[in-house]
């Protein structure tokens, strides 16, 4: 999705009719009672909810494992909930919802509404209870997506038909009475549930557990729906016409043609998107339109305006939403807009492995085909680098359905990279060959604090691709390896032992190096045990230094003084002897000596 830099002032003249006459309504979609492990009883909650919150709307949804526990007279929990709920809507007043919340160990939590019956982890896995929702239609919502509750519903696998009923999730969840419950970690997962292909809208809800029903808090999930009535809330959810928001009264549109947010908009090649906000005494900080590309800050300022930016459409399958940020450090996230192709055939969630291949080096091309239609269809799959043909070949899929595919390629020389589905572009990036491989000792006890460091993201941003040596140092673990990092042991550990290097061990690093490998020894951050700085002693010794590391393995010593790189060809190799923190953060020295001797250049990824 490409966005120009054009900002156009629209009028509310612009505005679609369907959504002029709309309204916004405020609720809270997840919340307990004594019937599981809160307080008080859903009469309670929805009466605390409409009377002290001032909640449009309100759902109860305790856990469906208390429910193998009836009343004390002996009638169904959940089957009383409803009736609550049935009793305490009013249409034009309140809007009071049933629901339940499954809880997978390991997976996540769901929240189900508008069903007759339940089913709980006792009954069912996660792929069970997807089941369970097909067969009963049942609106659900992924709950608080954080890795405290499981690991997100194995990394929120696409299921097409289960898509059909799993509308919402929560990027927002939380009772305290700061309110701040909108969490980075919760939005990520809502860009990767979206990237994997899940159709779901974005809320914001208190789960209570204490009497605090819509309370708690101002965080709501705001339903832009035709009117306050159970049926008209309930459609609204389902269609993803929905926003989180931690202002109780912030009012937000985001549209595109005839879609507002929720919607899908098929075979769009440009469309004019408009936004719009107001929350009086309340200014925004700063908005951004979230892509399934990428940020796009958006200019605005104020409580109160709208704005629209034309949009090129460029791929068979993409989203767009937008996040505000209010200067009181409320948040506000819409759902999305989704931009497909009628074809209903798309290729997600695309990876690629290794993510630098070696020249010649088989890789593999990872995606989710797609198949949205209600019948078996044959979908043509090709992929192109730099402009040229490298795959094509067509599958067959079932209906309403999603096949894992791995594609194996080898590609000489580097170049954009596009996938098509049908013709149209699903997906494209570029593949950066390795130029060099590294690896990083962590045999010893060692070398924990250089993954993810400055160094390892500097070798790969000139073309490196860095492996993690773990278990043992054998033979054949270098092989292939330009570049070998072994920092010194760190303090303490439980097995001294494993921190030194063996005669073995000295004798294949002193082999890759003679065999033109490169190696980066570094010193220890703090104080280690001498004999096992002796050992690294020897491996110096043996490669030709007269440098050694003090008997702490803290510095670097040659004649006497203390140095912070030290060098030496050794055989058709080289060896660098670095101070911890001087290789940790490389700076312009280092660098420069490493583009030196790895023969590379600075490789630009927006290239």
């Amino acid at each position: 999705m490409r966005f120009k830099v054009v900002w156009l002032f629209i009028v509310s003249s612009l505005f679609l009719p369907s959504i002029v006459e709309a309204g916004i309504y405020f609720g809270n979609l997840h919340a307990h009672t004594a019937y599981s492990d809160g307080q008080g009883d859903p009469a309670q909650a929805f009466q605390h909810a409409r009377n002290i919150a001032g909640l449009d709307f309100q759902a109860v949804t305790d856990h469906a494992y208390y429910f193998v526990q009836p009343l004390a007279d002996g009638s169904d929990k959940f089957t009383k909930t409803r009736e609550y709920a049935e009793d305490f809507t009013e249409p034009g007043v309140f809007v009071a919802i049933a629901g339940f919340e499954w809880t997978g160990t390991g997976y996540g939590h769901i929240n189900i509404y508008n069903t007759k019956g339940w089913i709980s982890r006792d009954q069912a896995d996660l792929f069970r209870l997807y089941e369970w929702i097909v067969k009963h239609k049942a609106l659900a919502q992924f709950n608080h997506p954080v890795r405290e509750f499981g690991d997100n519903f194995r990394e929120f696998l696409y299921f097409p038909e289960v898509d059909k009923y799993i509308n919402l999730i929560e990027v927002g969840n939380g009772n305290w009475a700061a309110g701040d419950i909108i969490s980075e970690e919760m939005e990520a997962a809502y860009r990767d549930a979206l990237r994997k292909g899940w159709h779901v809208g974005a809320t914001a809800n208190q789960d209570n557990h204490k009497p605090n029903w819509g309370s708690a808090n101002d965080a709501r999930t705001a339903v832009i729906a035709e009117n306050l009535s159970y049926d008209s809330i309930m459609e609204a959810l389902k269609r993803r016409h929905v926003y989180a928001t931690e202002d109780k009264n912030a009012r937000v549109f985001l549209f595109a043609g005839s879609a507002m947010m929720g919607d899908i908009l098929y075979d769009a090649t440009r469309v004019t998107l408009h936004m719009s906000f107001e929350d009086i005494g309340d200014p925004v900080s700063c908005a951004t339109l979230v892509t399934s590309h990428r940020e796009i800050p958006v200019p605005v300022s104020g409580d109160s305006w709208d704005y629209s930016t034309d949009v090129r459409v460029e791929y068979n399958y993409e989203w767009v939403y937008l996040r505000i940020k209010q200067k009181d450090g409320d948040n506000v996230v819409t759902s999305p807009i989704w931009f497909q192709s009628s074809s209903k055939h798309y290729a997600l969630n695309p990876s690629i492995f290794p993510t630098r291949p070696t020249q010649g080096e088989k890789f593999v091309l990872r995606f989710d085909l797609v198949n949205w239609s209600e019948q078996a269809e044959f979908v043509n799959l090709s992929v192109c680098l730099s402009g040229n043909p490298i795959f094509d070949q067509t599958f067959e899929l079932q209906p309403i359905s999603r096949l894992s595919t791995n594609i194996e390629l080898s590609a000489e020389e580097e170049g954009p990279l596009q996938v098509y589905v049908d013709g149209e572009l699903a997906w494209e990036g570029y593949l950066h060959l390795t130029q060099f491989s590294a690896i990083l000792d962590t045999t010893h006890e060692n070398g924990y604090e250089f993954e993810n460091s400055e160094l390892l993201l500097w070798l790969e941003s000139v073309g490196g691709r860095v492996e993690v040596l773990r278990g043992r140092m054998r033979a054949n673990s270098l092989k292939g390896k330009r570049l070998l990092i072994l920092p010194l042991p760190e303090s303490g550990g439980i097995a001294p032992i494993i921190k030194k290097l063996n005669t073995k061990e000295i004798g294949i690093i002193v082999d890759h190096v003679s065999k033109g490998g490169l190696l980066i020894l570094v010193s220890a951050k703090e104080p280690i045990e001498s004999d096992v700085v002796d050992t690294y002693n020897t491996l110096l010794k043996r490669l030709g230094f007269e440098a050694t590391f003090s008997n702490d393995g803290t510095k670097i010593l040659e004649d006497g003084e203390e140095k912070k790189l030290v060098s030496l060809s050794f055989g058709q190799g080289y060896v660098l002897v670095g101070s911890h923190d001087f290789v940790l953060h490389p700076e312009a020295e280092l660098e420069e000596l490493l583009t030196e001797l790895l023969g590379v250049n600075f490789v630009d990824d927006e290239e």
